[in-house]
C-alpha cells in the first residue's frame, strides 16, 4: 500500500520514518484491479485513518505520530524512526526461545497491545515482520496499516481482492470468514506468536497460503504448544492454547490475563544473559533496567532539538508576549478580518518565542494556537488551513505528556482545532470525528473543563449535527459537556 522512506528530521535532528502512499498504477499493479480511483480513494482513508489512530495513541512502544499530510496528491506519515531487527528475522535468527526470552517478548507486545485496545483500536496484523526489536532489547509495534476503531459502527477498510486482512499464518478465523473481529482477535495472532517463539514453528504447516488460510479458518483445533515444547511450564502452555482456540467466543479475550502469565516467567534484575547471546536481547530492559538508552518507561531515547534558552536579540519580554498576546486573542473574539494586524503581529513574535522560551512553555504555547486559530480563521484556501493544521499538530504532539492545567488546556484545544482543519479538509468527515470524540471525551471528564475547550468541542459537534454525522453519538457527547467551565 505504501514506502516507508528513513528521512532525518532537522526541526527534531533526529531520523524519521515517513510512509508515502504510492502512486496510483503501482496501487493497480499491486491490487491487480482496473479500478484505480476507487482503490486509491480508498486506500487514502485508510491511509488517513492510520495517521488518525497513530495521533491517539501515546505508548513507548508504538512509533510516535510526528507529522502527516500531502505531497504531490499523495498522502504521507512522519513518525519515529525504530532501528534495530524485526522479530521475523529474529525468530528466523535463533528459532526457539527460551521462556525467559519468550517472556521478555510478550509483555512488552501485550502491553502495547492492552493500551491500544484501552484507547479502542485493535491492530489486526499482529505478526513479527510488525515488530521490532532495538540492541537495547526495547520491543515495538510498528505498522497501524489496517488497525481500526472497536467501535462496531464505524466502517471497514480492508485489503482488495479476495483475501482477507491481514498476514497469513496470523490471522483469526473471523477475519478469514469475515465476521465480527476485536480484542481476542488481536489475542489469537498473539497466541501465533507465541507459538513460534515457544517451538520454532508455526502452529500449522500448510501446502500453499491458502491451505494455511483454510487451517486457520477451519473447525480445527490448533496443536497444543506443549507437543513441540514438552517442557514448557504448564501455565503458559495452557495460555497459548486458550489464545489459540478457533471459536472467539471461548477464546482467552483479555491481554492482562496474558501479562499476568507472562509476567511470572521474566527474567529478575542482575540476572545473567541468555545463553547463546543475544545482539538484539529482549530480556536486557528486565535484567538491567537501568540501562542508559532507555527512558522511565522503555522507550529508547531520541535526540531533540531543545530550544536554546540563553537571551539573544530577540529575547522576549514575558510582559509584552502576553500583552500582544491577549491583543490578538481579542481581535479574534471580536469577529475582525483574521489575521489583523495584532494576530500578524503575533506569527512574528511566536517565532521569537520559540527561540526564547521553547514550545512547552505555557506562553509559548498559547502564542502557537492563537496564531493557528488565525491562519484556520482566516484561511482563503487549503494551503492555509493546511498551515493551521500543522500548527495545531506541533502543539499536540509536543504537550501530549503534559499535565500542567494551563499545558493540559492548550492541548485540549489543539487537538479541537486540528479536527476542525481536518473536517474543513477531507471528503470524509470520519478522520475529524474520530479527533472531536477523543478530546471531548476527555474534556468531559475533567473536574474543571476549561472554558475555551468546552466552547470548542461545541463548536465542533454542531458542525457534525449540520452535516448529519452521527448524531447520536454526538448529541450523547454534546450532552455529557458541562454547561459552564474553569
Amino acid at each position: 500500500m505504501a514506502m516507508l522512506w528513513k528521512a532525518w528530521d532537522t526541526y527534531r535532528d533526529t531520523w524519521v520514518a515517513v510512509k508515502v502512499l504510492h502512486e496510483r498504477n503501482e496501487l493497480v499493479r499491486l491490487h491487480e484491479t482496473t479500478d484505480g480511483e476507487a482503490l486509491e480513494s480508498d486506500l487514502t482513508t485508510r491511509f488517513r485513518r492510520e495517521c488518525a489512530i497513530l495521533r491517539e495513541i501515546r505508548h513507548p512502544a508504538i512509533p510516535a505520530w510526528l507529522d502527516e499530510g500531502f505531497h504531490d496528491g499523495r498522502p504521507y506519515l512522519v513518525m519515529e524512526w525504530v532501528e534495530g531487527m524485526s522479530l521475523h528475522q529474529f525468530i528466523e535468527t535463533y528459532g526457539q526461545c527460551e521462556p525467559s526470552v519468550v517472556a521478555s517478548l510478550i509483555v512488552q507486545m501485550a502491553e502495547a497491545l492492552d493500551y491500544a485496545h484501552r484507547c479502542g483500536f485493535i491492530h489486526r496484523d499482529l505478526n513479527p515482520k510488525n515488530v521490532m526489536i532495538t540492541r537495547e532489547g526495547v520491543v515495538h509495534l510498528v505498522d497501524f496499516g489496517i488497525a481500526m476503531p472497536l467501535d462496531p459502527t464505524v466502517t471497514r477498510y480492508t485489503a482488495y481482492g479476495t483475501r482477507s486482512p491481514g498476514t497469513p499464518g496470523y490471522t483469526s478465523p473471523e477475519q478469514h470468514n469475515g465476521g465480527a473481529v476485536g480484542v481476542p482477535s488481536d489475542i489469537y495472532s498473539l497466541g501465533c506468536v507465541a507459538f513460534e517463539l515457544h517451538t520454532g514453528r508455526w502452529p500449522f504447516h500448510p501446502d500453499s497460503e491458502r491451505d494455511l488460510e483454510r487451517q486457520h479458518e477451519s473447525d480445527k483445533p490448533a496443536p497444543s504448544v506443549a507437543w513441540f515444547a514438552p517442557g514448557l511450564p504448564p501455565e503458559l502452555a495452557e495460555t497459548v492454547d486458550r489464545m489459540l482456540i478457533k471459536p472467539i467466543r471461548q477464546r482467552l479475550d483479555s491481554v492482562p490475563k496474558i501479562l499476568a502469565v507472562y509476567r511470572a516467567f521474566l527474567p529478575s534484575v542482575g540476572d545473567p544473559e541468555p545463553s547463546p547471546r543475544l545482539t538484539h536481547d529482549p530480556t536486557r530492559p528486565f535484567r538491567r533496567p537501568e540501562s542508559p538508552a532507555r527512558t522511565a518507561r522503555g522507550r529508547s531515547a531520541a535526540p531533540r532539538r531543545i530550544r536554546p534558552a540563553h537571551r539573544t536579540s530577540s529575547w522576549l519580554q514575558p510582559a509584552a508576549a502576553a500583552a500582544a498576546l491577549e491583543a490578538a486573542r481579542n481581535e479574534l473574539r471580536n469577529g475582525q478580518a483574521a489575521p489583523g494586524p495584532h494576530c500578524e503581529a503575533l506569527e512574528r513574535m511566536r517565532k521569537d518565542a520559540l527561540r526564547s522560551w521553547g514550545i512547552r512553555e505555557e506562553v509559548t504555547a498559547r502564542i502557537q494556537l492563537i496564531c493557528a486559530d488565525a491562519r484556520f480563521a482566516g484561511a482563503d484556501s487549503s494551503a492555509d488551513t493546511d498551515t493551521a493544521l500543522r500548527l495545531y499538530r506541533e502543539l499536540v504532539v509536543e504537550l501530549a505528556q503534559h499535565a500542567a492545567p494551563g499545558i493540559r488546556e492548550v492541548f485540549l484545544s489543539a487537538r479541537a482545532g486540528a479536527s476542525s482543519c481536518l473536517l474543513a479538509l477531507e471528503r470524509d468527515p470520519a478522520p475529524a470525528f474520530d479527533g472531536w470524540v477523543a478530546v471531548t471525551s476527555e474534556t468531559a471528564e475533567l473536574p474543571e473543563p476549561p472554558e475555551d475547550t468546552l466552547r470548542r468541542c461545541r463548536a465542533l459537534g454542531e458542525e457534525f449535527l449540520h452535516l448529519g454525522f452521527r448524531t447520536e453519538r454526538v448529541r450523547a457527547l454534546l450532552a455529557g459537556l458541562p454547561t459552564t467551565g474553569a
